[in-house]
């Protein structure tokens, strides 16, 4: 089938298998298999994850699709993404820039949470203003919602596209809108990162005398700040300092409040990047180091120390 007869698919087939049983449905099978799996077909390579998702136990009040850069998130629980959101009578879908709903939920509870998306939201659409947003829906999105996750989704839209269930657009026109988006959610991840650097004001940061310096820096940064990522290195390389002279293992010295803390480095140099990160390997492209020489790997630019020049001057200072 095509990405067009799929969505299709889902929305007439949506309302009708609320009723009935969840576990093993062919719906549900359907938009974490061959849904997802026209939507992967459309991207050249696998810098981008993409999932569905019909429910956890029983039937989302939203189905969906997403589209996840992986130094971002890998998850509609945190971060943002692009996001197929049906709606819940299966009359609609939205092609969506959102935001995970369950981390803010978590952060600052269920009555502040939708006012905070829709807050967070306006930003960055002001952070995209530059862009060209003609046609794009701004705000928060009608999903039909009865549920606090699907209203998270109707506030947290940043940007969306709205098709209409019986008139989804053919493939090609389909592929054009998500590669706008895509190309949307790429100036958004980079008008992010450059809003943390003014807010963190970081001393160590390399010069941005050179825009592309400036942009390679905060690939490699977003790299080593991916939770997924640093969650698998430490889980192959360990706990203690990679860097030979040091070694450190924080627990030894914080006991149970360090345990399991250690940080993950990126190993290639960032201004060798051609582009953003991409399809990186938690075992050959990451160490983990302490704290302490992280901070000092990254003292030198454009390219940060090695974990063996590190260590040599850790013996020298010994000395």
């Amino acid at each position: 089938m095509s990405l067009q007869g799929e969505i299709e698919a889902v929305a007439r087939g949506v309302s009708t298998a609320r009723d009935q049983p969840f576990a093993g449905h062919p719906l549900a099978q359907r938009i974490r298999g061959s849904w997802r799996d026209e939507a992967r077909a459309l991207f050249a390579n696998d810098s981008y994850l993409v999932k569905g998702s019909a429910g956890n136990g029983q039937w989302a009040d939203s189905v969906w699709l997403g589209v996840f850069d992986p130094t971002v998130t890998e998850s509609a629980q945190h971060g943002f993404y692009i996001v197929y959101l049906v709606s819940r009578n299966g009359a609609k879908v939205f092609l969506s820039l959102n935001q995970g709903t369950t981390e803010i939920y978590n952060e600052v509870g269920g009555s502040r949470y939708l006012g905070v998306l829709e807050s967070t939201a306006q930003r960055d659409v002001g952070l995209l203003a530059n862009k060209d947003l003609k046609g794009l829906i701004t705000g928060p999105i009608d999903l039909g919602a009865e549920t606090d996750l699907s209203r998270g989704y109707e506030s947290g839209n940043i940007l969306a596209i709205p098709y209409e269930r019986g008139s989804i657009p053919s493939d090609g026109e389909l592929k054009v809108d998500l590669v706008r988006l895509v190309t949307l959610y790429q100036a958004l991840i980079e008008s992010r990162d450059q809003v943390g650097d003014d807010e963190n004001d970081d001393p160590d940061r390399p010069p941005t005398d050179s825009e592309l310096e400036a942009r390679r820096f905060r690939w490699h940064r977003r790299a080593e700040r991916s939770r997924s990522l640093a969650k698998a290195a430490k889980k192959f390389h360990g706990t203690i300092c990679q860097v030979e002279a040091c070694e450190k293992d924080l627990s030894a010295i914080y006991g149970d409040l360090a345990k399991g803390y250690i940080e993950a480095h990126h190993l290639t140099p960032f201004s060798s990047l051609k582009g953003r990160p991409t399809e990186l390997n938690p075992q050959t492209d990451f160490a983990v180091v302490c704290p302490d020489c992280h901070r000092m790997l990254h003292r030198r630019h454009p390219d940060p120390y090695s974990l063996a020049e590190l260590s040599a001057i850790l013996e020298a200072a010994a000395k």
